[in-house]
């Protein structure tokens, strides 16, 4: 009889128990979906750039979930954008605390030192988010290897960086003329032209490859078609800032 009543009871207090599972899981996803409300507001706010209004947002959300890596991710992006920086570094320091794999934090978490140019603190960001397989942004992740190297002044290895871009996203304009500037650096100024020009012809709204093209002409005393290539940035945005160098340049070579 005794047993009988032991295991009655045991039965009992599994059921309670899994209950009390069920009831807490339940909570938690209650939890977990009034956080997610807070952050997709706060999403919407970052996108229209009213970044006070997607702090007051996140805040609510990581008061109600704690351990979320998209919500301190957002943070620092929104600290970022307002140019608060080290307080843009505390979030994502958590971000990858939370989630080391993380590789879209790991490169935001890099832009803010190269903002900052504490080139040796962005550099094992951008490594660490190509450790990634699964990362399907990696030819970004090598142009900004390339752009710490440059700004070190190891010209070599970001060239190498920028053609790895390159091999990833043929279309890639940035990488191309990121290439040209390391070229003319190590004084390949064919190859820079050459990488200039492609960097135009991928994307021919490309106004910082077109700049460029056109004072690397003016450096080879091309002046002719470096006029030529001036008067295209006018005509493509005459409102742009290198628009205004681009007239400079030109009184001074005519």
């Amino acid at each position: 009889m005794w047993k009988r009543a032991v295991l009655r009871s045991l039965v009992v207090v599994l059921a309670l128990t899994l209950l009390s599972c069920a009831s807490t899981k339940e909570k938690i996803k209650k939890e977990k979906d009034r956080a997610d409300i807070y952050y997709n507001l706060a999403e919407i706010y970052f996108g229209e750039r009213k970044f006070p209004a997607a702090l007051e947002q996140l805040t609510q959300a990581v008061e109600i979930i704690d351990n979320d890596p998209n919500y301190y991710h957002l943070l620092g992006l929104t600290y970022f954008a307002s140019r608060k920086y080290n307080k843009a570094i505390f979030y994502f320091e958590k971000t990858v605390k939370l989630k080391s794999d993380f590789s879209e934090a790991h490169m935001n978490y890099g832009a803010v030192y190269i903002e900052l140019k504490s080139w040796d603190k962005a550099l094992p960001h951008f490594k660490e988010a190509l450790k990634n397989p699964f990362y399907r942004s990696q030819e970004l992740a090598h142009n900004n290897v390339g752009w710490v190297y440059y700004n070190k002044g190891l010209y070599g290895k970001a060239v190498s960086s920028f053609t790895r871009a390159i091999e990833i996203n043929a279309n890639y304009a940035m990488a191309f003329n990121n290439k040209g500037l390391a070229f003319e650096k190590l004084t390949r100024l064919g190859e820079a032209k050459e990488a200039y020009e492609t960097s135009i012809k991928v994307d021919p709204l490309f106004i910082e490859g077109y700049y460029n093209l056109g004072v690397l002409l003016v450096r080879m005393k091309n002046t002719k078609d470096a006029l030529k290539i001036f008067e295209k940035i006018i005509n493509i945005d005459p409102g742009n800032p290198r628009a205004r160098s681009t007239r400079e340049y030109t009184d001074l070579i005519k």
